[in-house]
């Protein structure tokens, strides 16, 4: 009984190792980039109140790989409700003079808008925790998806596309806005010296968060 026992077991082995399931976890997906951001609640960035916690990005972490995914994990300070925008920018090109002038380390800008795709490489999640992420327009390079991560207010976006297997992102800009059925802001912008012209916008959209990631 022993020895049949052992012969079975060889058999399953041996097919195994020619099995399709085996040669994907071989051949599993290469890293080509990664990054994070993190805050605490003593940070400049993080929410000043418990009001305005929803949409305020906590922590990201970001990973590139060449089977054509850009992997983000953002945890928010609190949940996103249907008036959150997400959007999700990228680049291969990092602005020269991205770092603070003071302290030589914080980001103040990140890609550089010189680059010609630069507003191509962009997706949206309208509302944030929307199901699939788009481009705006006609744009169809690049899509996304969403899942729900392990932590409370923790989301897992990832977007695909053909870029993302063989370019290496530089850069990403995570950024959460808010839209209002109620309020709207107005601004007024004058130009001129010796005739002056002023025009007036007015809008539902507010900033919420921007989290800016160099990647490696």
């Amino acid at each position: 009984m022993l020895k049949r026992k052992r012969i079975l077991v060889v058999f399953l082995v041996a097919n195994l190792i020619g099995s399709p399931l085996l040669a994907e976890s071989v051949n599993a997906a290469e890293i080509l980039a990664t990054g994070s951001y993190s805050e605490n609640a003593n940070s400049d960035g993080a929410p000043i109140s418990s009001v305005t916690k929803a949409g305020n990005i906590k922590t990201v972490q970001v990973q590139q790989t060449d089977d054509g995914k850009l992997k983000l994990t953002i945890d928010y300070w609190g949940k996103p409700n249907s008036h959150y925008v997400l959007r999700i920018q990228w680049c291969t090109y990092l602005d020269e003079y991205r770092h603070n002038a003071w302290t030589g380390e914080d980001l103040t800008l990140l890609c550089d808008v010189m680059d010609p795709n630069w507003k191509n490489y962009v997706v949206w999640f309208e509302p944030a925790l929307a199901s699939k992420g788009n481009q705006s327009g006609l744009r169809k390079s690049f899509k996304g998806t969403i899942k729900k991560g392990t932590k409370k207010y923790q989301w897992i976006y990832t977007l695909s596309g053909e870029l993302f297997r063989s370019t290496r992102v530089a850069g990403v800009d995570i950024s959460t806005y808010y839209v209002s059925d109620a309020i709207e802001k107005v601004t007024t912008t004058c130009r001129g010296v010796y005739s002056i012209t002023c025009n007036t916008s007015t809008s539902n959209v507010f900033d919420v968060d921007e989290v800016l990631i160099e990647t490696t």
